[in-house]
């Protein structure tokens, strides 16, 4: 089984947390940083955030996840890199399934055919709402007393939760937390 990471506007997760905090070998995650992807590895935080969603970027960073995500791989994207995994499996990339934390922007796309689950701080403002929430994702859960970067400490409240809800090989996969 592969999975397939991407980071946040700021890179993180790294690709070695990735690959510890899935249990599983640096060979079988391929990680990608949004500002790689976009070809601006200079960009980072909010310049890259610009680049992504005022200037329209975020369409070239769709289309190098169409050309580079393993196929059927198992797709974790953070933040950013989560929204634009969506839109890519929108355009027709083929994944296992795909989990998403963090990935605010959601709350303005549709329903995906590819098996999803999305994870949130139920204290991020910008999280989307309990309409959303109820009638886009296969599966989402909400982390009381956590804001948006409650990953960013890939061992803190809610990330064995999601670990333990991401496909692992010999393990059949499911949806629903």
């Amino acid at each position: 089984m592969k999975y397939c990471v991407v980071s946040d506007i700021w890179g993180a997760p790294s690709a070695t947390e990735c690959a510890l905090w899935l249990g599983v070998s640096p060979a079988a995650v391929t990680h990608f940083t949004l500002a790689k992807l976009l070809g601006a590895p200079e960009l980072s935080g909010e310049a890259l955030h610009q680049h992504l969603f005022t200037r329209g970027e975020a369409v070239r960073v769709v289309e190098a996840l169409l050309s580079r995500v393993p196929k059927h791989a198992v797709a974790i994207g953070f933040s950013a890199g989560g929204t634009l995994l969506w839109q890519a499996a929108v355009q027709g990339l083929a994944l296992s399934a795909l989990t998403c934390v963090s990935s605010t922007r959601l709350r303005d796309v549709s329903k995906i055919a590819v098996p999803n689950q999305v994870f949130f701080g139920a204290e991020d403002p910008h999280r989307p709402d309990q309409n959303w929430l109820e009638a886009v994702p296969d599966a989402y859960t909400l982390f009381h007393n956590c804001e948006h970067a409650f990953y960013a400490q890939m061992d803190g409240p809610g990330m064995d939760l999601i670990r333990a809800h991401i496909p692992k090989p010999g393990r059949a996969s499911r949806v629903s937390p």
